[in-house]
């Protein structure tokens, strides 16, 4: 598998710069960008989690995060167009 690997890519750089690239980021801008993402998910998963046990609280919080999510998103899919 290894070798399919660096067949298919040549080098490690082309391996890990290459989705980054085709969204018009540097690694360290697609790093930032897919760690905030995690985080903001990881709140709403633990809000549903909570809300799940309490539905008094969290009513709202984890589809509010997914739309502001998905609009950040579309923001920036219009921009690379």
């Amino acid at each position: 598998m290894y070798y399919y690997f660096y067949n298919k890519y040549k080098n490690f750089v082309d391996l890990v710069t290459k989705h980054p690239n085709e969204n018009n980021m540097n690694y360290i801008t697609h790093f930032n960008h897919a760690i905030s993402m995690s985080y903001k998910l990881a709140h709403a998963s633990v809000s549903v989690f909570i809300h799940a046990f309490y539905p008094p609280i969290h009513e709202k919080t984890a589809s509010t995060i997914i739309k502001d999510l998905y609009l950040q998103n579309l923001e920036r899919e219009i921009k690379r167009n």
